[in-house]
């Protein structure tokens, strides 16, 4: 069956917050925000690649030191929307699901749905 029929999670990722500068790496218990959200993904929806679309190296190191995909994106693009479709033009996928990078609390039934 063709891959590109199956969804792929991706992640839209920056750090130039106005409200919360570099909120994703702020310490969730040990370890930074972004983190506990990859893996509560991981745990919750194994069966879906997961990607973060991310708009810098200082996103892009932690993650990969961690072991997820990464693909950095233009840091100017306006909405989580945009990177997402940037990264879309990388991966060509049919299908995208959309998961925001500071929910670390994401439950399987919130993906699914």
């Amino acid at each position: 069956m063709d891959s590109k029929l199956f969804p792929v999670i991706v992640v839209p990722a920056r750090l130039e917050s106005v409200r919360f500068p570099k909120k994703l790496l702020a310490d969730a218990n040990g370890k930074p925000l972004i983190i506990r959200t990859a893996e509560r993904i991981c745990e919750q929806v194994p069966e879906f690649e997961l990607y973060f679309a991310v708009d810098g190296n200082e996103l892009k190191n932690v993650l990969e030191a961690s072991g997820h995909q990464v693909i950095l994106t233009n840091p100017n693009l306006p909405s989580g929307t945009d990177r997402i479709a940037e990264a879309n033009q990388v991966l060509k996928k049919n299908l995208v699901i959309n998961v925001q990078a500071d929910e670390p609390l994401v439950d399987r039934e919130h993906i699914l749905m």
